[in-house]
């Protein structure tokens, strides 16, 4: 089987991605096109894990495979790297020894694609300028991937997130964002004073921060005997793209009826069919070992899916039982304050919150906050398999 990755149009077309993976067992090779395609809200995190999931499925025969007839070009290969979920798969899959080829002839192509996928990855590194950190390139997204098992330090511990090897305090992840608004905006003509508000950068920042801190600490490493062990390989990274449209504009990056179009649906979101607006796409990714099983201390199918959605939201309130100011309380404030997005890919469950929908302030079981994607509901649509965690938060610019 070949998993054709540039026919994912939507999160549907992923979860049958992940469906098929588990009918391979061993063997499936992986397709990705050297043109980017479409992006619904939050495919690029979702595309993200599922290679991820890939890479810890399938054996080491299996190959990725670059969608040309014709033996792709340095130019096409650098633009082929310019693709996040393309970046990450080719760093992910040559620690493991599998190859790269391109359709029309098995030629490996490994050592010019890695090479390429190298220097697109030393842009993401910040450069430093007048004691600034900066954007190397202007790019209508703003992207940062590290790397465990990179054997250069800066890929494992990049310096928009360390000083060396320590996590930075939140000032540093302030201007990260100050700097990804600016790399965006290189590109595209938004009010850059709108999107740089007090308000906006202490959210956006204390989001990233909470959340990247999350899974710094506990997605690098195994579970159970293996909680001292590194994962390799391993992933673990941060997507920031701003959107500027009409309603019409957001629905058509999500599936009909399904959460983030209800959302973007909502009366309250625009006044009118003309109005423009400014959305912040915040994707937290990576490929340990999820939440149920870090938390259980046993393998996902030795945990009953029941058990594996109440064990998330006990992790998801977990992050903060006792300080207003830390973990998703902090988050849930933020995103209830502006009527924001949050959605989380892990195991075999896919929730999501939308906080437009305000609960009953007696309610406090996170477990009716938290809905399935599939069933719209506080049930539970069991679903295949997925390495690691990809949260997506939308939050609301232009309330401000």
């Amino acid at each position: 089987m070949v998993f054709k990755l540039s026919e994912l149009k939507n999160i549907s077309d992923i979860e049958d991605c992940f469906e098929d993976l588990d009918k391979v067992q061993v063997q499936g090779d992986l397709m990705l096109s050297l043109q980017a395609g479409r992006n619904d809200f939050g495919t690029q995190a979702l595309i993200c894990q599922f290679v991820n999931t890939w890479v810890r499925k399938t054996g080491n025969s299996s190959c990725l495979i670059l969608d040309a007839v014709m033996r792709p070009t340095a130019e096409e290969i650098e633009i082929f790297t310019k693709q996040v979920c393309n970046l990450s798969a080719v760093l992910m899959i040559v620690r493991t020894g599998r190859k790269i080829y391109y359709r029309g002839k098995k030629e490996d192509i490994t050592k010019e694609t890695t090479a390429a996928v190298i220097k697109s990855l030393s842009g993401m590194v910040p450069l430093v300028k007048n004691g600034q950190k900066l954007f190397r390139q202007n790019s209508g997204t703003a992207c940062v991937i590290c790397f465990d098992h990179s054997s250069e330090i800066e890929y494992q511990y990049n310096g928009w997130f360390y000083k060396k090897t320590d996590l930075l305090e939140e000032k540093g992840f302030t201007n990260f964002y100050k700097a990804s608004i600016q790399a965006i905006f290189g590109q595209r003509s938004f009010e850059k004073d709108l999107a740089l508000l007090p308000v906006v950068i202490e959210s956006v920042s204390g989001i990233i921060k909470e959340l990247f801190e999350n899974t710094d600490k506990y997605a690098r490493n195994g579970f159970g005997i293996y909680a001292q062990v590194p994962l390799s390989p391993n992933m673990r990274g941060v997507i920031i793209q701003l959107h500027k449209g009409n309603r019409a504009y957001y629905l058509e990056k999500s599936e009909v009826n399904d959460p983030y179009h209800r959302y973007f649906s909502h009366p309250a979101i625009f006044n009118n069919e003309q109005e423009e607006k400014l959305f912040l796409e915040i994707s937290v990714i990576d490929s340990g070992p999820g939440f149920a099983p870090l938390r259980r201390k046993r393998p996902l199918n030795a945990i009953t899916p029941l058990a594996e959605k109440v064990t998330v939201i006990e992790c998801l309130e977990g992050l903060d039982r006792t300080a207003e100011k830390r973990g998703l309380k902090r988050i849930a404030n933020y995103l209830l304050r502006h009527d924001g997005f949050f959605s989380l890919r892990t195991g075999r469950l896919n929730l999501y919150r939308n906080f437009l929908i305000k609960m009953d302030k007696v309610e406090n079981e996170m477990t009716k906050s938290f809905f399935d994607w599939f069933l719209d509901d506080t049930g539970i649509e069991k679903l295949n398999e997925a390495s690691g965690a990809a949260v997506t938060i939308i939050y609301p610019v232009s309330k401000f």
